[in-house]
């Protein structure tokens, strides 16, 4: 929707959606994850150190340095916050069903 003109800002698809536009602008963030660590999710191969909390932060826009720093951060917590994980992909689920008509 940004992309064909339909939306000037992310302010305006933000308002629309009811939410603030700097959290529109974390979810959209979330359309520059890897093909691979999108793919993980739905089969729980994601680890759990690999949270959406995590990407709600700065990440790298390359895909091989977004793969290594999941690989990196699966290793070094792999047992820790499945629990947490879970549920914080659950919401990604939710935010990108509630998202999935905004396009860039």
């Amino acid at each position: 929707m940004l992309e064909s003109g339909e939306f000037g800002t992310i302010a305006e698809p933000a308002e629309r959606e009811g939410i603030a536009p700097s959290y529109m602008t974390r979810v959209l963030r979330l359309t520059l994850l890897a093909p691979e660590i999108v793919e993980a999710i739905p089969d729980g191969r994601q680890g759990a150190a690999v949270t959406l909390a995590r990407f709600m932060e700065p990440f790298p826009v390359s895909w091989n340095a977004q793969k290594n720093t999941s690989r990196h951060l699966t290793a070094s917590l792999r047992t820790s916050r499945a629990t947490a994980a879970v549920a914080s992909w659950a919401n990604l689920a939710k935010i990108a069903d509630s998202t999935a008509g905004i396009a860039l």
